[in-house]
């Protein structure tokens, strides 16, 4: 799979991560993903413009990218069915005990990612 979102999806300069998990599923266990959010001092709108940018996602392709809700949907070019979802938010949701103007939370998973919103 390439690791969890520090490994498998790129990430901005500087974040720091605040949590994370993977994602598994039947018996015995079969890891679909993971998920990790970070938080950082980029803006908002400089986060969601670095996933945006194809340049700075290599190996994945983007599938969607909303600017009104600053979520980028992927699916890797060379894993079938491998999908990332990112989204990014302001400080009103950054994490309280991790200081920083922006949330980044990124979910990789061979599933649909959508399906982890909250």
């Amino acid at each position: 799979m390439g690791g969890c979102p520090s490994n498998a999806m790129a990430l901005p300069q500087g974040p720091r991560l605040n949590e994370s998990a993977g994602l598994q599923n039947g018996w015995p266990p079969k890891s679909l993903g993971c998920w990790s959010t970070y938080s950082t001092n980029t803006s908002t709108a400089d986060a969601f413009s670095f996933y945006s940018d194809r340049s700075n996602v290599p190996g994945w392709t983007i599938t969607e990218a909303h600017p009104e809700s600053t979520t980028v949907n992927f699916v890797s070019a060379s894993k079938p069915n491998f999908q990332a979802m990112v989204s990014v938010s302001g400080s009103g949701s950054a994490l309280w005990n991790h200081p920083g103007r922006t949330r980044i939370d990124i979910t990789v998973c061979f599933c649909d990612p959508r399906s982890f919103e909250g």
